[in-house]
């Protein structure tokens, strides 16, 4: 709707924001400026439908950039916050899972204080519908994870026995569910349990079902391999010589590798680095419709303008007057639809991530980006107006003058 009212909008508003774009072309260009100003305003419908594109196209991009900078910051925060652990055990991939194996090897590892495997599966609790359960050794899991309680403590997570599950805070009020309540527990294959309700937890990371001993997992979920294992070191460890040596312990395991905290950061920033370069592509071919579009709004008002074209250079404009008068027609018409995707798409953003603020996103505004985008507007509209300036400087000055 925003996006829709901007475009209807436009060519009412468009004389008032030619005048505030072009003023700074005018004050140093002079007439040129105020002709290229007045030249731009002559089919406000025109100008505006033309702006548009590079606006909506722009809009798009930095809306989708501000949304994953705010994502990659809020995933850095919450990484921050929850992962007390200074190595995690990953598959490569991403998305194997690791074998039991793995967490003998570690353990062997000089430096190392705590290992806390973590097990993955869905089911049901009570009446939520199928979320993410979670297995945990209880003895460990508090020294390299950090649970944000709701109703709970670290000697409830310490306390954890058969029988017990700690749920996140979603799903308990989701199922409305409550401390000290009975409910049945029950997998994809259907097997049920009775589990009783000792903590609930606020998680945006990876426990966002609920989290039950892992012996009690293993046997009810039946899922042997392991989803991520974290790593503590002792304190005063030199972690560059213990993560050379977790290496050389997961050398009989190819799929398994061994992350660093940052390095986990740059592996999440990495999938969401991917989805932008998508946009970017994007980017690129709108930038080119874009670009198409002025140059035709520009052609098409030389062609009407050709016979005021023919007495201006009769009356003493240079060719690269004329240059200058076309490019700087094409800037306002470029500067329109950039600031205004600017603007736009950060509006976007902002709207989005105050909505989503609850699951931790942030609004993280990348100012270099914003620059770099709004600058790229700017550059289209000089590279569009190149071939309608060459046309220009060429026209024949005695036969512009006699067209009708």
């Amino acid at each position: 709707m925003i996006v829709l009212a901007i475009v209807a909008i436009g060519p009412m508003a468009i004389s008032r924001a030619v005048q505030l774009v072009g003023w700074p072309l005018e004050r140093q260009g002079g007439i040129l400026g105020r002709l290229a100003r007045e030249n731009a305003t002559r089919n406000s419908t025109r100008t505006a439908a033309t702006a548009s594109s590079l606006m909506i196209g722009l809009a798009l991009v930095l809306f989708v950039t501000v949304y994953a900078n705010g994502l990659r910051a809020s995933t850095n925060r919450i990484i921050d916050h929850t992962l007390l652990a200074d190595y995690t055990l990953q598959s490569s991939d991403g998305t194997s899972p690791i074998p039991p194996a793995t967490v003998e090897a570690i353990t062997a590892v000089p430096q190392v204080q705590a290992v806390a495997s973590l097990t993955s599966a869905e089911g049901r609790l009570g009446h939520s519908g199928l979320v993410t359960a979670e297995g945990v050794d209880p003895s460990t899991f508090g020294q390299v994870y950090r649970f944000d309680w709701v109703k709970g403590s670290p000697a409830t997570l310490a306390g954890l026995a058969p029988g017990d599950v700690l749920v996140e805070q979603d799903t308990a009020r989701s199922a409305h569910l409550s401390v000290g309540e009975r409910i049945p527990m029950t997998t994809e294959t259907g097997l049920q349990s009775t589990v009783t309700v000792t903590g609930i937890y606020r998680d945006q990371a990876l426990l966002q079902g609920f989290v039950l001993p892992i012996s009690v997992f293993a046997r009810i979920f039946h899922q042997p391999r392991l989803q991520a294992v974290f790593v503590r070191l002792a304190p005063g460890a030199d972690k560059a010589a213990a993560g050379h040596e977790l290496d050389q312990a997961l050398r009989p395991f190819p799929g398994v590798l061994a992350r660093s905290t940052q390095q986990v950061k740059n592996v999440v920033a990495g999938h969401v680095n991917s989805v932008l370069a998508l946009f970017y592509a994007l980017l690129a071919l709108v930038v080119g419709m874009s670009l198409l579009g002025i140059v035709n709004t520009l052609s098409l008002s030389l062609h009407e303008r050709t016979r005021e074209l023919g007495m201006l250079r009769a009356l003493g404009m240079t060719p690269e007057q004329t240059r200058v008068l076309i490019r700087d027609e094409s800037i306002i018409t470029a500067a329109l639809g950039a600031i205004a995707g600017v603007v736009l798409g950060v509006l976007l953003a902002w709207i989005v991530t105050l909505a989503l603020g609850g699951d931790g996103v942030v609004f993280a505004l990348p100012i270099l980006q914003v620059l770099g985008l709004l600058v790229l507007g700017l550059a289209a509209g000089v590279l569009a107006s190149v071939l309608p300036a060459r046309r220009a400087v060429r026209l024949d000055v005695l036969e512009a003058i006699a067209q009708e």
